[in-house]
């Protein structure tokens, strides 16, 4: 049930920590729309958490100033398209904070360029150090 991201933190804590009970470290984080949002907030205060990808980060309806800066190696993607997280909004909000990547045409679904997104996560996760990408 839909908790305003109070409860999603918590959800998100508890899948962590099944994902280090499984996997061990270090983890990346990340999430899609209002899960970025969530991914974002729980990571703040997560040192498990090496690096963070946010997708189609939703700064039309969640107020960036709700939002923490990420504390260790981000990626933001949107699309060209997506009236949900504008790249003006996202460029905004991340400022130095992390990496953005705008896939020209994409809608926020990424109808169509899934692909693109795929290579755009895939170009950052091999910038990470090894340790990171463990």
């Amino acid at each position: 049930m839909h908790d305003a991201g109070r409860g999603e933190i918590d959800d998100f804590r508890a899948a962590l920590d099944e994902a280090v009970r499984r996997g061990g470290l270090p983890v990346l984080a990340g999430g899609f729309s209002f899960g970025s949002a969530v991914a974002l907030s729980a990571a703040a205060a997560d040192e498990r958490i090496a690096a963070l990808v946010a997708v189609g980060l939703p700064l039309s309806s969640v107020p960036a100033a709700s939002l923490p800066r990420p504390r260790v190696p981000a990626l933001f993607v949107t699309g060209g398209r997506d009236t949900f997280g504008p790249p003006a909004l996202l460029a905004e909000f991340v400022q130095d904070s992390g990496q953005v990547v705008i896939v020209p045409g994409a809608d926020h679904f990424f109808e169509g360029k899934l692909e693109e997104l795929g290579n755009a996560i895939g170009r950052f996760l091999e910038t990470l150090p090894v340790e990171a990408r463990a």
